[in-house]
């Protein structure tokens, strides 16, 4: 799976889609002046010039300025709604957050799938979402980089796929993270809602009756109304081709991914089956989801046109993965949800329902915001939890999906050797206003402290997948601590800048909009410092000879009269500074870079845990896909 041809080519989509809205707003400029132009001149008394004539007036400029500025106004608040990260997309959508300890076990499968595929994929374990009482089949990843990025399902897809079919739902959409879709797609949507817009305002004019409006031109606006509404319905029209031309190649990309991920061609084409043989298909019924239809594993409402539909039909994509497939669908028992909470005509209704309804059947719900210590016993739903498979670090079980546990965690891998620094750190920890979480450290310190060093990082990335539920200020006041327990020694090692950063890069987007830097350096040879930096160190972490493991990564690379520099100047404070600048590389770029320091890692044919957690640490500020270490 080359995602980084992927984010290249999201990039060159972006370029097509200015372009068509550049020429759909004009279009559409162009049809409002035409019928400024009409409107005025059926005013005017009878032998006047004809409409032509002021057709080519001021006004054209007037008209054209107006509608520039509104179109401009509605895009740039859109994208500023959209771009607040994945969750705020999600609830925006009507989605709820599945909290981390629950003990629905679709839902505890839902998040032991989406945690399985995000250690895979060597990227943070996204939030899990889910659209409650949707009865259509769909799905949608929403962000814009992968450490802000969210994962969503409706409830009709979890109540009726199995668990290898939920797999290449959830990997198809991990592809959209991964190649850069996810940015693509708030794009497109703050985009089309500046062109549908014109129409929204005129169907608010249409049905306007009230206003200190003199009659005349309150009996107007109904007429002005009409106008602004058929150009709207253009806007529709030509926002549905829109979508419709940048959305459905990426999907036949993103289910050849699907079968990537999950190795099981079978279960990605058994998925498309079951859906297309299911009566509600993919639609959801929430009134956002149409703006934000492109972004959905399948349609969200169904399509007269082929042409403007969203997404390739369903038999074709399932013939894309098993072309002898035989035209027959997989028939599931339907479910049918109370009609009460079906349909919720506004997201916040929706969000209400969902929230009665995780917190109904978990009484864990609100542990983010009143923390309890948990025992040592795991409970029987935690049988598939994915913490105990060989991929992740047995020692803690099932415990890193309770806030309390995963923070304390995280807190024991800073916790020094040294006995007088120990001690500082333990009394920082009880003098945080983290209530419970000095004693839980007490519970779960040894045995972090004594886990293998190859199951740290997957204890990391699991434990900050539930440190995003904690609330703001718990939040905050955590970092604090962290920050505290690591400059208790007045030294910060790699190590703990490697790890420090990992939890920042996973959890901090949760709490704060993330800013989103475009790129900056076309070639390498523009960031040659840097890379030669972050090289030379990793050159000097290894076992073997750092001149040896510096001269091959660069000759991967290409770069010409490299020197590895000597340990003294390769600074804490300096090898931050380039990782930060090499996250400003072209997509391209990006995989030489990591690819570079796997082959300076292996060059004594062996990669150490620090080694590795380095490479996670500059994949994950570079928001990149880790490349294979093994090879």
């Amino acid at each position: 799976m080359d995602f980084f041809k992927g984010q290249d080519l999201a990039r060159r989509n972006t370029r097509l889609l200015v372009l068509l809205f550049v020429v759909a707003s004009a279009g559409l400029i162009l049809a409002a002046n035409l019928f400024v132009s009409i409107f005025v001149f059926m005013g005017l008394p009878s032998g006047s010039a004809g409409w032509a004539d002021y057709f080519a007036t001021r006004q054209f400029l007037f008209v054209s300025g107006a509608m520039i500025i509104l179109i401009g106004i509605v895009v740039l608040l859109r994208w500023t709604q959209l771009s607040a990260g994945g969750a705020a997309v999600a609830e925006m959508m009507g989605a709820v957050r599945v909290p981390p300890n629950t003990g629905e076990p679709k839902l505890r499968q839902y998040q032991n799938v989406v945690a399985e595929i995000a250690l895979a994929a060597n990227m943070p374990v996204p939030g899990v979402y889910l659209l409650p009482r949707e009865r259509g089949m769909n799905a949608f990843a929403a962000g814009i980089a992968p450490r802000d990025a969210v994962i969503c399902v409706t409830e009709g897809l979890l109540d009726h796929l199995q668990r290898d079919e939920l797999q290449a739902v959830v990997g198809h959409e991990f592809s959209h993270i991964l190649e850069g879709d996810m940015r693509l797609n708030i794009r497109l949507a703050a985009t089309l809602k500046g062109i549908t817009f014109i129409g929204d305002l005129g169907r608010m004019l249409m049905w306007s009756r009230h206003g200190s409006y003199r009659s005349r031109e309150r009996s107007a606006l109904p007429f002005i109304g009409l106008g602004l509404w058929v150009i709207g319905a253009l806007g529709v029209a030509v926002a549905s081709l829109i979508q419709a031309a940048i959305s459905r190649q990426r999907e036949f990309h993103a289910d050849a991914s699907a079968v990537q991920f999950t190795r099981d061609s079978v279960a990605v084409a058994d998925a498309l089956k079951v859906i297309g043989g299911y009566l509600p298909s993919t639609h959801v019924q929430l009134p956002g989801a149409r703006e934000f239809g492109h972004a959905f594993f399948g349609a969200v409402t169904p399509s007269f046109w082929s042409w403007t539909s969203t997404h390739p039909p369903i038999e074709e994509r399932i013939r894309r993965i098993s072309p002898r497939w035989d035209g027959r669908y997989l028939e599931r028992p339907m479910i049918h949800y109370p009609k009460a909470t079906m349909g919720a005509d506004t997201p916040e209704k929706a969000r209400m329902a969902a929230a009665a309804l995780l917190a109904g059947g978990d009484p864990g719900f609100l542990l983010a915001e009143h923390w309890e210590p948990m025992s040592d016993d795991t409970s029987p739903a935690d049988c598939d939890n994915f913490a105990a498979s060989n991929q992740s670090p047995q020692v803690l079980g099932g415990g890193l999906v309770e806030p309390l546990v995963a923070c304390a965690a995280l807190v024991a891998i800073f916790l020094s050797r040294d006995t007088e620094v120990r001690a500082k750190q333990l009394g920082l920890v009880a003098e945080s206003k983290l209530e419970g979480l000095a004693s839980e450290l007490v519970h779960i310190a040894r045995r972090v402290t004594t886990m293998p060093v190859t199951d740290r990082l997957a204890m990391v990335e699991l434990a900050c997948a539930t440190v995003r539920q904690l609330s703001y200020p718990q939040y905050q006041n955590y970092k604090l601590l962290l920050k505290a327990i690591i400059r208790a020694d007045s030294v910060i090692d790699l190590t703990e800048w490697v790890l420090f950063h990992l939890i920042l890069h996973y959890v901090e987007p949760e709490f704060i909009r993330s800013v989103s830097r475009s790129p900056k350096y076309r070639r390498l040879q523009q960031a040659s410092k840097q890379v030669i930096c972050v090289l030379s160190l990793l050159a000097h972490m290894g076992r073997g000879d750092p001149e040896l493991a510096f001269t091959a990564a660069v000759q991967d690379m290409g770069l010409r009269n490299a020197n590895l520099l000597p340990l003294a100047e390769c600074s804490v404070a300096d090898f931050s500074k380039a990782v930060d600048d090499l996250g400003l590389l072209f997509p391209l770029l990006k995989p030489r870079v990591l690819k570079a320091l796997s082959i300076a890692a292996r060059c004594d044919d062996e990669t150490s845990p620090l080694e590795r957690e380095l490479i996670y640490a500059v994949a994950a500020v570079m928001d990149c896909p880790v490349p294979s270490l093994e090879q």
